[in-house]
Parts: structure tokens; sequence; C-alpha cells
């Protein structure tokens, strides 16, 4: 028997309010290996992440599994005793969450799917909105929305490409989105969704682009953590999420 949808979505909400697993189960009256197939299907659904469970746990749990469990192999058995000998309450459920979501790295790839996104649907309503603003001939958004550096910038790296593509525009790197932004601010400010003040927005693709290119060079993971998680959250729920004011079709 499934269980009820509103049943997933409230896991879900507690979840995001950091209630850690052993609480919510309690709540529920059920044992804590009975949630574990819950949050499974809450995360398939979509309504949490895997990280949004990890980060229940406060971070000196979250230090202690990554140095005794990851780096010098410790199985989540004695990782359970280690967490009783030191006075940690942590059940043998949880112990097992907690190895198993950082042995697989889910912030690293949670970060990569959402900031993968973000770009994806950033280029897509960038030429969009483009598009919706300079109608007066076919190419007009490029010519005139997409600064002259930008438009050169993206030539150069189809001449340097083995396999080049015909529409220049793929080649716009994060930063370059932004510039196309800053540049056209009048055309976006009116269409970028719940009204977007400037100076934050292009500070947060900063940060994303800071982000981004370390999450592509996974060597450098210990500099990625809770922090850097929810600015990406924070983007992806405003950017991706909302709807863009845009006439024409956005699906």
């Amino acid at each position: 028997m499934f269980p009820k949808v509103n049943t997933l979505q409230n896991i879900a909400n507690e979840i995001v309010e950091l209630v850690r697993p052993s609480k919510i189960a309690e709540e529920l009256k059920i044992s804590p290996a009975e949630l574990e197939p819950l949050l499974a299907q809450a995360v398939v659904l979509g309504h949490i992440r895997r990280s949004d469970i990890l980060f229940t746990f406060p971070q000196p749990i979250r230090d202690d599994v990554e140095m005794c469990h990851v780096k010098r192999g410790m199985p989540p058995t004695k990782m359970r005793k280690y967490f009783c000998a030191i006075g940690q309450d942590v059940d043998e459920c949880e112990t097992n969450f907690l190895c198993a979501l950082t042995s697989q790295r889910v912030v690293y790839s949670d970060l990569y799917e959402m900031v993968s996104e973000i770009e994806t649907t950033l280029h897509k309503r960038i030429r969009q909105c483009l598009e919706e603003a300079f109608r007066n001939t076919e190419d007009a958004w490029w010519t005139k929305g997409v600064p002259l550096a930008v438009r050169k910038s993206c030539a150069t790296k189809k001449e340097d490409d083995s396999n080049p593509s015909d529409d220049l525009y793929t080649y716009t790197t994060l930063i370059e989105l932004k510039t196309i932004i800053d540049k056209n601010w009048n055309v976006f400010s009116k269409r970028l969704p719940k009204g977007q003040d400037k100076g934050q927005l292009l500070s947060n693709l900063d940060q994303l682009n800071f982000i981004r290119n370390r999450v592509m060079h996974p060597v450098r993971l210990e500099e990625l953590g809770e922090s850097e998680y929810r600015l990406v959250q924070q983007i992806h729920n405003t950017l991706v999420s909302f709807s863009w004011n845009l006439k024409t079709h956005t699906k």
C-alpha cells in the first residue's frame, strides 16, 4: 500500500525544516527503518533532495562521519558504537543514512544537478526574453541584445571547436549570460520571476559561477558545503522553479 501524497509532503516539509529522521519516525509512530522508503519516495517525487536529509544532522556529526567513515573506512556498525561512546544520540537507521549519504557525496551530485538546471534554464529564458524584446528582424535579438564582446567570444570559441555548432549562442558561458542580463536590465527586469533586484541577482550569478567551477573539478569537493548548497538551492528555487514573465510559452 502506497503512502498518501500529503504524508510524503509533510515528511519532506519536516526534513526541510531540519527535523531529523528519528524524530519524524517517532511522530508518525513508525520505526526509523519504516521511514527509510518514505524518504526515498519523497526524493524520487522531487519533494526533497538527498542533501536535505543529510543537513538535518548537525555539522559535528557530519564531520565525524566524514573523518571516521569516509576517510578512515570505519563501517556503519562501528560508527554507531562510536556515536554511543561520545554521547551522540544517533540511532542505527540514522547512522546508515549518514554513512550512505556522505559516501555517495550527495551534496556534490545535488549541486551538479541544480547548477546544470540553472544554467540550462538561464540559457533558454535569456534567449526567449531577447527574442520577445527585439522583434525587428530575425537576428535582432542576437545583434542588439547580446553585447559585441560576448558575440566575439562565442565566435572565437566556435573557431576552436573541433565539432562546431551552427548556433553561436550555444557557446555563451554563465558569466556571459550574466553580462547579457546586466546590459539589458530594462528587458529582464520585467520578465524575471518575482521582480529580482539587479545587484543581488548579478552577485548571486558571480557566486554561482564560483561554485560551478568547483563542482566541475571534483578534487576540490571539500570546498563545497551547506552554505554553497543553500545558495544554489535559493537561486534554483527563484530562476528555475518559478515562471518567468514571458508572453511566449515557457516550458
